[in-house]
């Protein structure tokens, strides 16, 4: 997936599912900025932890935001 980015010194990523991070600080070593949304708010307080101790400038910087965003629930239907 990084590969089809192309990302660039100057870039601004938008991560959705952060899951491990994995992605993040991988995309943070090529971009400027990165930005990942995670619904769970276990996996974002491990990612957060793990991206924080990555050595990544961009997290240490705090250029890169992990963002716990919340479920949208679902509107009840009227029955027919």
């Amino acid at each position: 997936m990084t590969q089809i980015l192309r990302l660039k010194e100057t870039d601004r990523v938008l991560e959705v599912g952060t899951g491990s991070g994995y992605q993040a600080a991988i995309a943070a070593r090529l971009a400027a900025e990165v930005y990942s949304v995670e619904i769970l708010e276990s996996l974002a307080d491990r990612s957060r932890r793990t991206l924080s101790t990555s050595g990544s400038s961009t997290w240490s910087s705090g250029r890169g935001t992990v963002i716990t965003g919340g479920r949208r629930r679902r509107r009840s239907t009227p029955s027919s």
